[in-house]
This record gives C-alpha cells, sequence and structure tokens, in this order.
C-alpha cells in the first residue's frame, strides 16, 4: 500500500511538471511575441474604412502561415466579431472572441492572458492582440480616431497543438518516459527498504517493550552487548529501554519484598498462633497476641523467622499447666523490633538455663511434657537468630514463668521519591 501511494504521488507529480511545463512555455511565448500583432499591423493596411482590405489580409496570411506556422491570425471587428482567419475553412468553432482579455491585454494587464481560441467552443491560449485604427481611406488619422477592429494572433496555434500530441506518441519520447519512471519507482523502492530497515528496529523494540508491558513488568528482557558501542541512536534508544526495564524488576521485586516484610511479622505471628489454637484449647491453655500495628519493616527471612516462632511457641504451650497463658509480644524497640514469647509455666530451673539452647538438650522438671521432643527447637532458634546477627536471650522465674526476647533489625525503606516513576501503579 505504501509503494501504491509513493508510485501515485510520482504519478502525479510527473503529470504536474508537465502541465506546469507546458504552462510555463506559453506564458514565454506570450511574453516574447507579446507586440507581435502590432509588428503585423505596422506592415500592413488590414482594414480601411472598417471594411476587410483582402489583399493585405492574403498576403500577410501566406506570409507568416510559410514563416511560422504555430501561429493562427483573426480579424475582429470593434465587437468581437471574427471577420477573417488564416485557418483552414470550417476549423473555426465560434463567432465571437470575448473582448475582456483583449482589453487587458491592451491595458498592459500582467502576463500571462488567455483569450478564448476561436478554434475550441471551450478552450483558451496565449495571444498577441492590436487595435486597428491606422487609416481611414489610405490615410493616416489621429490616435482617438474611431475603432475599426483587432488584429488577434493565437500564439499557440493548432498545428503547434498537434506537433505536440505527435511528440507525446514518438516512441523515443516513450521510452523516456518509461525510463523516467523505471527511475521513479526504483527509488521508491529503495525508500521503501531504507524505510523497512529503520522501523523494522523500532518495531522490534516496540514489541519488546509490549512484552515487557504485558508481563506486569516483572520479565526484562536481556541485554544485548556487541563487541562495541551502540552505533545509532535506535541502538542507544535500546540499550537505554533494556537497562531501566531490568532496574524497575529489581525495584519492583524489592518493594514487594519490602512491602512482604512490613505486612508479614504482624500476620506471621497471628498465623503462628493459630497454627497451635487446637493444641492450646485442648491443654486449657490461652494463647494472647499484642501486635504493635505500627510496626516498621525489618531486614529478615520470614520463612527462618517463622520456624523461630514456631519453635518458641510451641515449646511455651507444652511446657505450660490448664489455665495458663502464652503470649506473642511485638513492638518497636528504638531502631529495632522486640519479640517476646512468655508463658505461665513453671519455669526453668536455674541449673537448666546455661544448657537450655545446647542441641539434643532437655530440660528435666519444667512441665508435664518437658521429656518430649527431640531437643532441637531451642538450638535451631537460636542459630537462625545467630545468623541474622540477633540473640534469644531467656529470663525464667520458678511458678511465674519463661520469657524468650529477640530482636530484629529494621529495614532501611526507600525514599518515594528513589521510586521509579514506571512502578506507580502496577499492582495487578
Amino acid at each position: 500500500m505504501l509503494f501504491g501511494l509513493f508510485l501515485l504521488v510520482g504519478v502525479l507529480y510527473t503529470v504536474w511538471m508537465i502541465r506546469t511545463s507546458q504552462l510555463y512555455l506559453q506564458e514565454v511565448n506570450q511574453k516574447l511575441n507579446v507586440k507581435l500583432a502590432a509588428h503585423l499591423a505596422a506592415e500592413r493596411i488590414l482594414l480601411n474604412d472598417g471594411r476587410i482590405n483582402k489583399a493585405a489580409a492574403e498576403e500577410t496570411f501566406k506570409t507568416l502561415m510559410a514563416i511560422n506556422r504555430s501561429i493562427e491570425i483573426y480579424l475582429l471587428d470593434p465587437d468581437g466579431r471574427i471577420l477573417a482567419f488564416s485557418a483552414a475553412p470550417g476549423a473555426v468553432k465560434r463567432a465571437h472572441v470575448n473582448l475582456e482579455p483583449v482589453r487587458a491585454m491592451l491595458d498592459g494587464g500582467p502576463l500571462p492572458i488567455y483569450g478564448d481560441d476561436p478554434r475550441s467552443e471551450t478552450r483558451t491560449k496565449v495571444f498577441s492582440v492590436t487595435a486597428l485604427v491606422r487609416a481611414r481611406g489610405g490615410r493616416p488619422v489621429a490616435p482617438d480616431a474611431p475603432l475599426d477592429g483587432y488584429l488577434y494572433v493565437i500564439l499557440v496555434g493548432e498545428e503547434y497543438t498537434s506537433a505536440l500530441r505527435l511528440v507525446g506518441q514518438s516512441g523515443t519520447l516513450r521510452a523516456s518516459a518509461w525510463g523516467v519512471g523505471l527511475l521513479i519507482a526504483l527509488g521508491l523502492l529503495a525508500a521503501l527498504l531504507i524505510v523497512h530497515w529503520l522501523t523494522r528496529r523500532l518495531t522490534l523494540l516496540a514489541r519488546e517493550m509490549e512484552a515487557f508491558r504485558e508481563s506486569g513488568f516483572s520479565q526484562a528482557p536481556a541485554l544485548a552487548l556487541g563487541p562495541g558501542p551502540p552505533g545509532d541512536e535506535i541502538d542507544v534508544l535500546g540499550l537505554t529501554f533494556r537497562e531501566m526495564s531490568q532496574r524497575i524488576v529489581e525495584q519492583i521485586s524489592n518493594l514487594r519484598d519490602v512491602d512482604r516484610m512490613r505486612r508479614a511479622l504482624c500476620e506471621l505471628g497471628q498465623d503462628v498462633l493459630q497454627r497451635f489454637e487446637l493444641l492450646a484449647a485442648s491443654r486449657g491453655v490461652e494463647l494472647e497476641a499484642v501486635l504493635s500495628p505500627s510496626l516498621p519493616m525489618v531486614a529478615a527471612d520470614i520463612g527462618l523467622i517463622e520456624r523461630v516462632l514456631v519453635n518458641l511457641i510451641e515449646n511455651a504451650v507444652r511446657h505450660t499447666p490448664e489455665r495458663g497463658r502464652v503470649s506473642l509480644r511485638c513492638h518497636p524497640d528504638g531502631g529495632e523490633v522486640l519479640v517476646q514469647v512468655s508463658d505461665t509455666g513453671p519455669g526453668i530451673p536455674a541449673i537448666e538455663l546455661p544448657h537450655i539452647f545446647e542441641r539434643f538438650y532437655r530440660a528435666r522438671g519444667s512441665g508435664a511434657d518437658s521429656m518430649d521432643g527431640a531437643g532441637l527447637g531451642l538450638a535451631i532458634a537460636k542459630r537462625i537468630l545467630d545468623l541474622h546477627g540477633s540473640t534469644l536471650s531467656v529470663r525464667s522465674e520458678p511458678n511465674v514463668g519463661a520469657s524468650f526476647t529477640f530482636t530484629l533489625h529494621t529495614a532501611e525503606v526507600p525514599h518515594e521519591a528513589d521510586r521509579p516513576s514506571a512502578v506507580e501503579g502496577t499492582e495487578a
């Protein structure tokens, strides 16, 4: 379709150039021969007392047609009626000529001026004209003497037009036209190939952008690293997009992790407590959650912290007698978040406290199920917190209960201004 459009433009341009060239030639012809009719009238007395001087007219017609067959001569009366002409009999289609272009020419109007072509009822052509007022009875008269008529000369006669048509039918000219058309077609084809080559890379880049958008900004295209620097602006644009998309993916991932950590600590505590509701109910133990609603984000592995809470709460439930209570507390503490799991059990004997975090160690006499388990729960919890740079501490009072406490470092939250604008509003 684009090729057809270019071809149509080329054809229209060619036709327009041919037409304007013809009009330009006619304009030049009129400017060069604007005084032709006046010179002819000066050489011959064509009208005498308003009557045609047939001898002078015939001689003038023969002479001019022998010299220049591209012009046609007409004698007009003061009203524009055609009195005589040099054309073949029957060739003239008009009886009158419109005098408005004639008067505009005599008044020195701007060229080109087109007048009626007597050989056609509708066509106009460039012409030359002069007023015939020179003779009364063969003698010169004053310039303001009554008008006898006009000498009207068509500068682009029928033979000139026929010659143009013959040239248009020339095999050489047609071959030249086909050659020009072929050159135009080849130029258009080359332009289309260049446009395709340019838009192809832009199209591929647009597809990458669309695929990135459809993936929910979660799959960045791979960086295409060549042996050298980018070749042009399109390469730079593609490289910039891929770098930005990877950064967007990283920022979204970080924001999701941060948001998950923001919600996870409270939700995690609630989830772990709900996990032990049946066990606690069967033992007549109350579960209590005291979680601050304004907990900051923490830098921690949620899965591992869940394991810590499971071990501590399970251990507390199993060592708390009937009508006792197990509590989980989380609240900000300076630049950290303090987490505490406490119970109202019998407590841990002081002699046992130095050993409770040892592997396979099981404290004795601290509850009905004190001998259950493998003795790994507290050791695993301590090891996980060591990996987080935190310390698991314990405080116990006989017949009051035990309390396990640790802290988690708060995470650094990126400011809103630092977040990429492309991430905003991308919640699926």
